[in-house]
């Protein structure tokens, strides 16, 4: 997808939380995931086909937008969440810390302020993901996350895992306490192939107690055959559903005042 906009629109751009619920087994909201949305000339559109724009062009300004948007999540969302008694997803780009040192100390510093504001963190869950970090770059920010989620109590998920740098290796290394199986192998789980690599994950992660999150349920068909495929195997307890059939994204502040 194309979007063409006048570069003098990037200035006047503002970065909007939205949140999608995700739910457990029996359909109950246990969380949801912040994704990014960006309103632009009275649009609101999907941030992944502006911020390729951004970091190739204008990385300062998406650093900008970045700040300003876990400001946002930090003081107004989150306490929200943690009132609820829910989990809040928040994915995390290791390349933004790789390109921005600045970003990567403001963003450790804000999860040290919330510590001390007394905020527990044991209801944050940050997702990561990377295009193209060094591995040794990659590894030194996992290790300094590692001895704040020991400090801080909060959780780490390895996203769109299955697929492209989201390996074994990273499962390996970064012991997350949730991997989110990539919607890729979702969407082809009647293959033969594709439902063995699912079970794999999932009887690998059942072993070390990590939680499972199937993305991109996308009709009830999917959502019942991913329940009845992980009972047959004595799988339980540890999946959890999400994607456009169980719930539309929506603004953040609005949606979590309405839950």
């Amino acid at each position: 997808m194309t979007i063409k906009y006048p570069k003098s629109s990037v200035l006047q751009m503002s970065q909007l939380p939205y949140i999608q619920f995700i739910y457990d087994s029996k359909n109950k909201i246990i969380g949801g995931e912040i994704l990014a949305r960006l309103k632009i000339q009275n649009q609101i559109l999907p941030a992944e086909y502006i911020f390729n724009h951004l970091r190739n062009n204008e990385f300062e300004k998406y650093i900008e937008l970045q700040k300003n948007f876990i400001n946002e999540i930090f003081n107004l969302i989150y306490p929200a969440f943690i009132n609820k008694k829910l989990f809040l997803f928040i994915n995390i780009n290791v390349d933004d810390f790789y390109y921005s040192e600045n970003f990567y100390f403001f963003f450790k510093e804000k999860l040290k302020d919330l510590f001390k504001s007394e905020i527990s963190l044991k209801n944050l869950v940050l997702e990561i993901t990377e295009n193209k970090t060094h591995n040794g770059f990659f590894y030194k920010v996992i290790n300094e996350l590692n001895k704040l989620r020991k400090e801080f109590n909060f959780k780490i998920a390895l996203d769109d895992f299955g697929t492209e740098s989201s390996n074994f290796e990273k499962l390996l290394n970064i012991k997350p306490d949730i991997v989110k199986i990539d919607g890729m192998f979702i969407k082809k789980y009647t293959d033969e192939m594709a439902k063995d690599i699912i079970l794999h994950i999932v009887k690998l992660c059942k072993k070390y107690n990590i939680q499972i999150v199937f993305e991109c349920i996308e009709n009830d068909k999917v959502l019942n055959d991913l329940k009845k495929m992980v009972k047959e195997f004595d799988i339980v307890s540890c999946d959890l559903f999400q994607g456009f059939h169980l719930d539309t994204p929506d603004e953040g502040v609005k949606k979590i005042k309405g839950f």
